[in-house]
């Protein structure tokens, strides 16, 4: 079984690819700090030995930083001797420490969200470095992260959660803690990489959660907080109007040292809550029922899916959907790629249905392209689906394909021509999925492809003879 902990963190991710969620999870055994990896298989749960540092007062996060189609993880926690902040690269289940040289962070909040839309995944991390706070974005840049100085409070004992509240195509920031002076509760909109306090006039608490979700599916992120206030425990739901957040009186239960998540646990379209802490009386853990009568509907699919392979880089980019709810802009995309029955990245959704596995946005955040790195050469699939505001997932776009690799070039050419009409024929070539035919008058001209003006069936194609003699060639494609 799980080891039981406290002081603890722990977040579902599909580690090795297989189609189902594995567990990460950190915290105090009442012996040892522990982090363990526990690899699902069939729904037994094995831990993997993966020899992370263990961590207490943690958080713990995954992401696929390098865009090599694997999970990756971001941990933070007191260990001995001191805080850490560690990224962990994973390459076929095994994990090593990049040195990244973040600050060591505890009683701490970590997540990873593409501020920059430059398609990878950036870190934002607040937390206790001792007798100091902290609390900043750190940019990727291929590998390398680095602070942008974002200028904001310095909290412990806070949480923060990436979301598009206005629907602008780039991800805001909740934000909660403690700065050892006051308590903060603060929504920072998101303008190109410059980040503004919106005033938003949330409560301000520690010992906290938060998380965005569209409770009311009107199509915008609405806010669930929980947290210490100074004086008690609180649980709050924030509508979101056109950026101006209101307090709706949910009658939830507060709570302390706390966590929340959104989640459809009856299936009915819309988003319920999963709540637990200490009261002040007791300890509670309790789900509400989301009694709207009005239920969200699917975005539609991603369409027009094309891909760009260069050496061992591929660029997949596709049209965005639409949402009833969702303006296409708030809407994210969630993508899987599969090698055969192997994934290389897994959309943590079903793949046949679209059913979301995971409360969150889709894996590639808001961007309709996405490149992956360092594939082995081979043939693979691939396809997306978009995520809107109350995480619900479409079907996913019909399935495109791409070769890694170098295709052979067609061979045993034969041109003949019977009963008026020219036929080429050639060997097939292995991982072709379908050819071109190019021509000239002139051997040493510019050839045109006129596959067009012909019939394929298999390997040969046919078309009516001119009267001016060309010569042909044949390319193999994927």
């Amino acid at each position: 079984g799980l080891s039981g902990v406290y002081y603890s963190s722990a977040a579902w991710g599909d580690y090795d690819n297989d189609g189902d969620l594995d567990i990460l999870l950190t915290g105090f055994s009442g012996s040892l700090r522990i982090s363990k990896i526990y690899r699902n298989d069939s729904g037994i749960f094995t831990d993997i030995n993966a020899g992370l540092t263990g961590v207490i007062y943690s958080a713990v996060a995954w992401g696929d930083y390098d865009n090599d189609g694997d999970l990756d993880i971001l941990l933070t926690g007191y260990s001995s001797p001191g805080s850490v902040s560690k990224i962990y690269r994973n390459d076929s289940g095994v994990f090593t420490d990049i040195s990244a040289g973040l600050p060591g962070v505890s009683s701490s909040t970590a997540d990873w969200g593409d501020y920059d839309n430059d398609g990878d995944l950036d870190i934002l991390i607040t937390g206790n470095k001792g007798i100091t706070s902290m609390s900043d974005i750190y940019r990727n840049d291929s590998g390398v992260f680095t602070g942008i100085n974002s200028g904001f409070p310095k909290v412990y004992d806070g949480a923060v959660d990436w979301g598009d509240y206005d629907n602008d195509g780039d991800l805001d920031i909740v934000f909660t803690g403690d700065t050892r002076y006051q308590n903060v509760s603060i929504i920072y909109r998101n303008d190109s990489g410059t980040f503004t306090d919106i005033n938003a006039g949330l409560t301000e608490i520690d010992n906290s959660s938060a998380a965005w979700g569209d409770y009311d599916c009107d199509g915008d992120l609405d806010l669930l907080c929980t947290g210490y206030t100074g004086s008690a425990g609180s649980a709050t739901i924030y509508r979101n109007d056109s950026g101006i957040f209101t307090d709706i009186n949910a009658g939830l239960i507060g709570v302390q040292y706390s966590s929340a998540a959104w989640g459809d646990y009856d299936n009915d379209g819309d988003l319920d809550i999963l709540i637990t802490g200490d009261t002040g009386s007791g300890y509670l853990s309790q789900i509400y029922k989301n009694i709207s009568t009005i239920p969200n509907t699917i975005p539609s699919s991603p369409s027009n899916l094309n891909t760009a392979v260069t050496d061992s880089t591929v660029t997949l980019t596709w049209n965005k959907a639409t949402d009833n709810e969702t303006p296409q802009n708030g809407l994210s995309y969630n993508l899987y790629i599969r090698s055969d029955s192997l994934y290389v990245k897994s959309s943590m959704s079903n793949d046949s249905t679209g059913y979301r596995k995971i409360v969150n946005m889709g894996n590639v955040n808001k961007r309709s392209s996405w490149t992956i790195n360092n594939l082995p050469g081979g043939i693979y699939y691939w396809s997306v689906q978009a995520v809107d505001n109350g995480y619900a997932g479409s079907e996913f776009a019909p399935e495109n394909s791409f070769y890694m690799g170098n295709i052979g070039i067609p061979a045993n050419i034969n041109i003949s021509e019977t009963s008026g009409d020219v036929t080429i024929t050639w060997d097939a070539v292995s991982n072709a999925t379908s050819y071109k035919i190019y021509a000239c008058s002139d051997p040493y001209g510019t050839y045109s492809n006129i596959s067009s003006q012909g019939t394929f069936t298999g390997t040969s194609w046919s078309h009516p003879a001119g009267e001016t003699k060309l010569f042909y060639y044949v390319v193999a494609v994927n």
